[in-house]
C-alpha cells in the first residue's frame, strides 16, 4: 500500500494549495443548516471500507459527530499465491488463518476552520472521533484436494494439513461467517475534511487522516507471522451527502 501513502500526501498538498488563496476571515454558518448526513468509500493503507457520518451543530463552528465505519484490515505479510496444479484457480493468501474486518461506532467533533462563503469555495474542518472498535475475525477457507488428490473440497485453513501442494484455491467468500469471533476494542480517528460541493445544501468532500484501532489481545490473522493488537492506518475518505435545516 505504499502507493496509497504517496497519493495521500499528494492529495493533501493539492487541497491545501487550492484553498490557501480563499481563506475567509469569518465563519458564521450563514446558510443556516443545522444537521447533515453523509456516507462514502474509504481507502486506507491496509484495506477498504464504507462509512456514514451524522452531524449536528453544537456551536456556530463546531458540530457533534456520530460515525459508523466498517473496513477490512490486512496483515502486512499477506501475499497472494496461486495453486501449483491449476493457475486459473482463485488466488489465496498462504498462511492466512482469519480475515479481519473492523466495525467502528464513534462520537466526536467536527471543527470548522474555514467556512465556505461562496459556492465554489472549499470548507476546511478538522475531525476527531473515538469509540468502540469491534474486530471480527472470519475463518479463512480454501478449496483443497482430498487425500487421493482428485476431488476439490472446501476446508478451513489448517497449517498442519494444508500446503502449497494440496491447495487448489481460495474458498467461497461467505464461508465462515457463522464462525466469526469478536474482539472488542477501541479506536481514535483524526483527520482533515475538505468540503467542495458547488451547492450549499449538498456535501461532496474528501477527508484524509489517520486511525488507530487497539485491542486487549492479539488477533490471529497469519500463522508463522507476528500478529498485532494495534492497527494504525492512514485513510482517504470520499464522502457524499446532504445538509438539513
Amino acid at each position: 500500500m505504499r502507493k496509497l501513502r504517496y497519493i495521500y500526501g499528494l492529495l493533501l498538498f493539492i487541497l491545501v494549495t487550492k484553498v490557501s488563496a480563499q481563506l475567509p476571515a469569518e465563519q458564521n454558518n450563514k446558510a443556516g443548516f443545522r444537521k447533515s448526513a453523509s456516507g462514502g468509500f474509504i481507502m486506507h493503507t491496509q484495506g477498504l471500507g464504507l462509512n456514514v457520518y451524522f452531524s449536528k451543530f453544537k456551536t456556530a463552528d463546531t458540530k457533534k459527530l456520530f460515525a459508523f465505519d466498517i473496513v477490512s484490515m490486512k496483515h502486512s505479510k499477506e501475499v497472494k499465491s496461486f495453486g501449483v496444479i491449476d493457475e486459473n484457480a482463485k488466488g489465496f493468501v498462504y498462511g492466512k488463518l482469519n480475515s479481519l474486518y473492523i466495525l467502528r461506532l464513534g462520537f466526536g467533533r467536527k471543527k470548522i476552520l474555514y467556512e465556505k462563503l461562496r459556492e465554489q469555495a472549499v470548507e476546511i474542518s478538522c475531525v476527531w472521533i473515538a469509540g468502540p472498535s469491534i474486530g471480527m475475525a472470519k475463518p479463512y477457507y480454501l478449496e483443497v484436494f482430498n487425500t487421493v488428490g482428485e476431488i476439490v473440497q472446501v476446508e478451513r485453513y489448517d497449517p498442519e494439513k494444508h500446503n502449497l501442494s494440496n491447495i487448489f484455491g481460495r474458498g467461497p467468500a461467505a464461508r465462515g461467517v457463522s464462525e466469526i469471533k469478536f474482539y472488542p476494542g477501541a479506536f481514535l480517528k483524526m483527520g482533515v475534511n475538505f468540503e467542495y460541493s458547488g451547492y450549499r445544501s449538498s456535501i461532496k468532500a474528501i477527508e484524509v487522516g489517520g486511525v488507530l484501532d487497539a485491542y486487549p489481545q492479539k488477533i490471529p490473522i497469519m500463522t508463522n507471522s507476528k500478529n498485532n493488537f494495534l492497527y494504525p492506518s492512514l485513510y482517504i475518505n470520499l464522502l457524499f451527502g446532504q445538509k438539513y435545516f
